[in-house]
């Protein structure tokens, strides 16, 4: 199976949600970038896989619950722009995304893989919320999931809703925007258990909802990746379930 990081490392960047009540306002709130500013959340992953993998695994159908920490650190200038790093700290090893402000929107401008001491600028940098913050507002964005993370799955996102209340580790949030997402990308696959070698043609369907509170930013998410045949029963092959869920933030 492939490492749970490469899946949160991209849902991370999949925010909002929206209705006109309370909008019209800049993404600072729901996406603060305040230094010193630490949350933690609670990841749950369900994985079913019904075909013998490539690499060798067995079928699966399991369950698993990890603990992410996010933390904003000091500004810092890339390329001329001032930009605040974001470290991911997921399981035994960790990451940073690298954000600024526009006036039409929050950007990634690079990234920082684990065991890595070199950043990755992105050209052109990857838009992480728009502005105006309006329901209806879209966007598109970028998905990498556990069936084949070397995949770049394109997303169409839009604010969805506005007004939501939102309740995790038994406190409620108030007017919180969501971000819908949906994509779907072709692959193909060999199974080693055909000695044929005959490919099968598949079709990846991957359907997100983020939620953001104001003043907080990212309290919950739940993400969903399926992967059938394109022909035939299109029987399901392979899903994944992830619901994100904040247990506690704090500021510096």
């Amino acid at each position: 199976m492939r490492q749970p990081l490469l899946v949160i490392s991209l849902f991370i960047s999949f925010l909002l949600c929206g209705n006109l009540h309370a909008f019209g306002k800049e993404p600072e709130p729901y996406y603060p970038l305040k230094e010193g500013m630490t949350w933690e959340y609670q990841v749950m992953f369900h994985t079913r896989n019904e075909l013998l993998r490539a690499q060798g695994a067995d079928k699966v159908d399991k369950s698993d619950t990890k603990k992410l920490t996010v933390t904003n650190l000091a500004s810092q200038e890339i390329d001329g722009k001032k930009v605040t790093p974001r470290k991911y700290d997921f399981s035994a090893f960790h990451f940073f995304y690298y954000l600024f402000q526009e006036d039409n929107g929050i950007f990634i401008i690079a990234t920082q893989p684990p065991n890595s001491e070199e950043k990755k600028i992105l050209n052109p940098p990857e838009l992480l919320m728009k502005i105006p913050v309006l329901a209806g507002v879209a966007w598109e964005g970028n998905f990498k999931g556990g069936w084949n993370s070397n995949l770049n799955i394109k997303l169409n996102k839009v604010i969805d809703r506005g007004d939501e209340v939102v309740t995790v580790a038994g406190r409620s949030f108030d007017n919180c925007i969501r971000i819908k997402g949906e994509g779907e990308a072709k692959d193909t696959y060999k199974d080693p258990a055909d000695k044929s070698g005959k490919e099968q043609k598949l079709i990846i369907s991957v359907e997100t909802n983020d939620w953001y509170a104001p003043g907080v930013g990212w309290v919950k998410e739940v993400t969903r990746e399926l992967v059938k045949k394109e022909t035939g029963k299109q029987e399901l092959i392979f899903s994944r379930k992830i619901i994100s869920q904040l247990e506690s933030f704090k500021e510096k």
